[in-house]
């Protein structure tokens, strides 16, 4: 008899457990649903220029993105195939619970490292400029001046974008040397 009991006391232990794993396993596919359904709102507003709020929810996002252990995939943002059809199902899900398109993600953090080294050649430039400058005024020479200037204007980043990552220069630098992408 009492055998019987505890065949029956498991039995309906086995049943809760089946039962809360299914529920938790609803709860999970359905906000998962509904937080895929705000990501692809999102997508046709992406354009080639990263925004200012992009940047500024890197700057937030990256660190977390590091903490979640997946630094084995950061290698996925330098692939030429899309980055969302690499992706374990972890790192897909926890994208999605972080309302971020992977894609996307890569791209934002691909051009932002891209303006820093930009802005590191402006620097130099900028330098540069102003050392032949004091030349020029000595020897009359424009065509290094010239070249400088020119190359310059060879970036493909727009004066919003610039401004937006100058605006967090140091903590993305800071961010990106202590969790290299």
């Amino acid at each position: 008899m009492v055998r019987e009991h505890m065949q029956k006391i498991m039995f309906l232990v086995l049943g809760f457990v089946a039962i809360a794993c299914v529920l938790k396993y609803n709860i999970v596919e359905t906000s998962g649903l509904r937080f895929e359904k705000i990501i692809n709102k999102k997508r046709p507003l992406y354009k080639k220029e990263v925004s200012a709020q992009e940047v500024a929810d890197l700057l937030q996002l990256w660190p977390k993105f590091r903490q979640a252990d997946f630094s084995k995939d950061v290698g996925l943002s330098y692939s030429t195939e899309p980055v969302y059809m690499t992706l374990s199902w972890q790192m897909k899900k926890w994208f999605i619970y972080n309302l971020w398109d992977a894609n996307r993600f890569f791209y934002v953090q691909q051009r932002v490292v891209s303006i820093l080294r930009y802005l590191e050649v402006e620097r130099s430039a900028n330098a540069v400029i102003n050392q032949l400058k004091h030349r020029r005024d000595r020897l009359g020479d424009d065509l290094l001046l010239r070249r400088q200037h020119k190359q310059l204007t060879k970036n493909n980043f727009t004066k919003d974008e610039l401004n937006a990552v100058k605006e967090y220069e140091k903590e993305l630098r800071q961010m990106f040397q202590e969790n290299p992408a």
